[in-house]
């Protein structure tokens, strides 16, 4: 696991990043964090975070749910004709180019030099990141076909080639703004853990936020004086200008490829990798109505628009 803190922007407070190699290591980092806090609440609020206890969550994120799981499975087809089209990258001969062959020089071929040469494919390796981050008012319905339906697609594209995939979550605390990124391995694709992480409420809101809480432990993180508690972390407005270089609360457009998208490529995918970004789902946003009406079709609308 990697943390990064971020120097402050514009006398703001600090900017935290942290990279898990996998879920069990975010879920670590969450054990860190306010994991009783929310069951000292009505049962309103520990619906909006899953009606799980994080112990509950905690064997859901490795282990799989299956409600969400059998909604995922049951998209998988409609996926079939998707097509991703990534460059491959091969040495062909050529009459120039950054290398010579010298045995094609003294033979004095005209096709003495190598040089890369892009080719579109469908089964170069691709990295996928996808934000479970949400606005309190999105719907838990509108949660659940969203991410049923990436989980669908990661499981079909990465039937095909091999993927690169990344959960993660972004919020704020204070004057403390932070993403967590954790890998889930694709090879082979787990849907029924896939589709808890992507589309269950306890684990973008329950784990996700412990999970920041404990980064910022780990740092000693305090606002006025106290440390953060679950129900202290929200939507991050203001500070995400570390990332996505906005000074006002207009994250949804900020989240694009050149935002966190754009950043959380150049930190995860290999250079020599495309990378796919679905951004978090804020309220003042048209995803809430675009994924209710056709949550496959609204996947295949961010292939096209988010690709990295």
């Amino acid at each position: 696991m990697t943390v990064s803190k971020i120097n402050p922007i514009k006398g703001r407070g600090p900017n935290i990043f942290v990279r898990c190699d996998s879920i069990g290591q975010m879920l670590a980092l969450a054990s860190l964090g306010d994991t009783t806090g929310v069951f000292s609440h009505g049962a309103e609020e520990r619906d909006w975070f899953g009606g799980m206890s994080f112990a509950q969550a905690k064997d859901c994120a490795v282990m799989g749910h299956e409600p969400t799981a059998k909604a995922a499975r049951d998209l998988i087809a409609k996926f079939a004709s998707l097509d991703i089209r990534t460059p491959k990258k091969s040495r062909v001969k050529s009459p120039y180019g950054g290398a010579f062959h010298m045995p094609s020089i003294i033979a004095g071929k005209p096709k003495p030099a190598r040089r890369m040469k892009k080719t579109p494919s469908v089964v170069t390796p691709l990295t996928i990141i996808v934000n479970v981050s949400t606005s309190s008012g999105v719907d838990h319905d509108v949660m659940l076909k969203r991410g049923t339906a990436i989980a669908a697609m990661v499981a079909h594209l990465s039937a095909m080639r091999p993927v690169q995939f990344f959960v993660t979550v972004a919020g704020q605390w204070g004057a403390v703004s932070e993403i967590i990124a954790a890998r889930f391995s694709t090879a082979p694709c787990n849907i029924a853990q896939l589709a808890f992480l992507l589309s269950h409420q306890s684990f973008a809101r329950l784990i996700g936020f412990n999970a920041m809480i404990g980064a910022e432990r780990i740092y000693n993180v305090k606002e006025d004086g106290e440390n953060c508690n679950v129900r202290g972390v929200s939507w991050p407005f203001h500070d995400m200008t570390f990332i996505a270089g906005k000074e006002n609360g207009d994250v949804d457009r900020a989240i694009g490829t050149k935002g966190i998208g754009s950043f959380l490529a150049n930190e995860l995918s290999p250079s020599n990798t495309d990378a796919l970004y679905f951004p978090g789902m804020f309220i003042g946003s048209n995803q809430q109505v675009d994924i209710d009406r056709d949550p496959v079709q609204w996947v295949k609308d961010m292939v096209d628009k988010h690709r990295g």
